[in-house]
């Protein structure tokens, strides 16, 4: 698993102040090539950016996330977090 923790940039949500934290819980595919792209992806992005943009995508299934650089993005399926 892999963490990344940020803050909001914008404000995502009434209630919710603009740069509040945020941290995403990557669980890695199993696929161990696109675990491999998707882990170099991230660590790039955490080596050379400030921004990276997270766009939550409906439709049927699983809710989805895009997260992009603008040249390179991740699609991820979501799932609910657990706190215990």
């Amino acid at each position: 698993m892999l963490r990344l923790d940020g803050a909001l940039m914008q404000q995502p949500a009434e209630g919710v102040p603009s740069g509040s934290p945020v941290s995403l819980l990557l669980r890695m595919p199993t696929s161990s090539v696109v675990a491999a792209v998707v882990e170099a992806t991230v660590h790039r992005w955490v080596d050379e950016l400030d921004v990276i943009d997270i766009e939550l995508l409906g439709g049927s299934g699983h809710p989805r996330a895009a997260l992009s650089d603008g040249i390179s993005t991740v699609r991820l399926e979501l799932e609910p977090a657990s706190f215990t």
